[in-house]
This record gives structure tokens, sequence and C-alpha cells, in this order.
């Protein structure tokens, strides 16, 4: 069985909701982060709403990467074209690996940048699901063409 027919279509849009939910949840607690000064935070969950929308996008096709890196590199072959998307991805992983890696405190991330990678995160959110809603058009299309076709009560044309 190969990997995009491994799901279900109920499954494919059942766990690509479910990561939608995780990412949105995740959005929820950008403000509370940021009034509270707590950038380092928002820079790291911000990745994860990005991670969790790519991962409701790609599960669509049936496949279901488990690593960063597996996101990445499906991302970039289910979407090659939506430079938006990758750019922002990128910004964001840039600002998570500083928070999560770098020596860096809270105060060393500054409340514009902080706002910036909120703003970031909130815009891949809806270029993202922009794209969701077209992939769950296709697949249902895709489900009712497999569906048979009523047999017409006209007659065959003849053939030549």
């Amino acid at each position: 069985m190969s990997e995009e027919n491994r799901f279900s279509l109920e499954d494919k849009l059942r766990f690509s909701e479910l990561y939608l939910k995780k990412a949105e949840s995740i959005l929820r607690e950008f403000d509370d982060l940021y009034e509270k000064g707590f950038f380092l935070n928002l820079c790291n969950r911000a990745y994860y709403v990005v991670f969790n929308m790519s991962k409701s996008l790609l599960i669509l096709s049936g496949r279901d990467p488990q690593t960063e890196r597996e996101v990445k590199y499906l991302l970039y072959v289910a979407l090659p074209h939506e430079k938006e998307m990758h750019r922002l991805l990128r910004d964001l992983e840039h600002y998570r690996s500083i928070a999560d890696y770098d020596l860096v405190m809270d105060d060393d991330i500054s409340p514009e940048e902080a706002l910036e990678v909120k703003e970031k995160a909130k815009m891949y959110v809806e270029i993202a699901k922009g794209i969701r809603e077209s992939l769950v058009r296709s697949l249902a299309g895709e489900e009712i063409n497999k569906k048979p076709h009523r047999r017409s009560n006209y007659p065959r044309p003849p053939e030549r």
C-alpha cells in the first residue's frame, strides 16, 4: 500500500482537523505569552503552530511525517509554489532555533520581534487554511467521482 493510500478519506479529514485544532490552540496562548514577556516561549510555540498546520496539510495527501525534517521536505515537495509559506517557515524556524538553542533570555528578543513572530505564525495559519480548504474540496470531489454513477435512461449513441 502506498503512503498516499494509507489513510481513508475519513481518517485524512479527521487527522487534518486535529492538527488544525492543535495549531489553533497554540495560537490562543500567544497573547498571554506576549503580555507576560515570555518572548522565547512565544518563538518556540510559533514554530509549533507552523509544524502542526503543515502536518494538517500533509495528512490530506496521505503523508504522516514524524520529524520536523520530514515535514519541511514533504511541504516543499507537496507545495513547491507556496513561496510565502516556505519563507514564513524558515523565519519561524530561525526564531525557534534562537529561542531554544542559543544562550539568550526573554529580554534578548524585543517586543517588536516577538510581535513579528506572532504575526508571521498567524499569517502562515491563514495561508495554510486556504490551501487546506482547497485540498478538502478536492478530496471530496475525488470521493464523489469514485462512487458509481446512476445509469442513464437515455439510449447510448450508435457507435461509428
